[in-house]
């Protein structure tokens, strides 16, 4: 597992010289968010080394590569996943190699916090006065989402080849990739879409201060 640190490691000190550079450029309301997430960087190491000790024999698969809720085609009861050819953004080699089912997984969760605030997005353009009330509903629905698909595929995974059975290996492999995928996207963000940026760097302090977390 020391090449997917070293990996994270290499995008997260990429990451954290844009958001330095572009600090002065974002919008007002963004800069305590990004100055939140820069202060991580010292411990950065020792996090992902703590994430990664938890792991138990999570095998490394073919995976999707670039799993979304925009891949998900629904036909009458039936679900098709469709654009196996992985992240564009990463090398042939990068999209090729083998990793841990929680990879996919994790980049699904962070799906459905963008399809949360997109929906607040779309609301708010007919409803400007009812941010408040929009947005905490958004959210408890944001938890509620990912929670039952993190316990619907939790039943439906057996074979512990791919997923821990212990629950506090799995977080730590699924917070893992979590912070692999927001990291991914804070640098896709300042490249192309500054005004989403608030969307990955919220997720990664809302995750960072779960109680299980702060509790290791």
């Amino acid at each position: 597992m020391q090449h997917w640190i070293d990996d994270l490691m290499l995008c997260a000190g990429r990451v954290f010289d844009a958001l330095r550079q572009r600090r002065e450029t974002l919008r007002e309301a963004d800069r305590p968010l990004a100055d939140q997430v820069l202060a991580l960087q010292p411990g950065l190491p020792n996090l992902l080394e703590t994430l990664l000790r938890r792991e138990a024999d999570a095998a490394n698969i073919r995976c999707h590569g670039d799993l979304d809720l925009t891949q998900l085609l629904i036909v009458k009861d039936d679900i098709f996943i469709v654009d196996f050819e992985g992240a564009p953004r990463r090398s042939i080699a990068e999209r090729r190699r083998k990793a841990p089912a929680a990879r996919d997984i994790a980049s699904l969760v962070r799906s459905i916090d963008y399809s949360a605030t997109a929906a607040l997005e779309r609301a708010l353009k007919v409803a400007h006065d009812e941010h408040g009330k929009l947005g905490a509903a958004l959210g408890e629905w944001r938890d509620r989402a990912a929670a039952a698909f993190l316990a619907a595929y939790h039943e439906a995974m057996t074979d512990r080849r791919l997923w821990p059975s212990d629950p506090n290996a799995a977080d730590g492999l699924l917070t893992f990739f979590l912070l692999e995928k927001a990291l991914n996207e804070i640098e896709h963000e300042l490249s192309f879409r500054p005004e989403w940026l608030r969307v990955p760097l919220i997720g990664i302090i809302r995750m960072l201060s779960q109680p299980s977390f702060e509790a290791s």
